[in-house]
């Protein structure tokens, strides 16, 4: 479906600043960094509403940064 943006989580949980939790995740536009509340597992595959505004990219793994 050209509306989402599906992706494969890749990690382990990272902790991130400000007690954020982060996983990286493979995608079609290539990796993620999915930034989520949320507890994920490594191997699960989602599907978002692609993102209207242009992503940021993770200055350390050079990863799209997509929050949740």
């Amino acid at each position: 479906d050209a509306g989402e943006l599906s992706f494969r989580v890749a990690s382990d949980p990272i902790h991130l600043p400000g007690s954020r939790t982060g996983y990286y995740a493979c995608s079609e536009i290539g990796l993620l960094l999915v930034v989520t509340e949320d507890s994920l597992r490594s191997g699960e595959c989602l599907s978002i509403p692609r993102p209207e505004k242009e992503l940021s990219v993770d200055e350390k793994s050079g990863a799209f940064v997509v929050e949740l």
